[in-house]
């Protein structure tokens, strides 16, 4: 259901938790997301921001979701995980690796 404190994904930043509200119109984007898993409902917790997002659906699975994609899936919040859930695997997003080269 749709209201007004949901947001296009894209807008989420690492760590935020969300849930899946509206995939927007277009079927065929939205049936190869429901093939991969996302749909309604679904909570996904946000892992990495960019040109590409991360995102972990809340049965343990990543996907690499292309910017252009990101806003048009609608979300609402859900829950805050556990800053040290989310990995770094770029030592430029990594925050110790940063810390260490200085």
């Amino acid at each position: 259901m749709m209201s007004p404190e949901n947001i296009p994904l894209g807008c989420c930043a690492p760590g935020e938790a969300v849930r899946v509200e509206s995939l927007g119109t277009d079927t065929s984007f939205s049936s190869r997301l429901r093939a991969m898993g996302i749909h309604d409902g679904v909570e996904l917790d946000v892992v990495r921001t960019g040109a590409t997002m991360i995102v972990r659906l809340n049965h343990g699975s990543r996907l690499c979701l292309r910017g252009d994609d990101v806003a048009h899936i609608w979300v609402s919040p859900a829950r805050s995980i556990p800053e040290d859930s989310v990995s770094f695997s770029h030592p430029e997003l990594n925050p110790e690796s940063a810390n260490a080269r200085h």
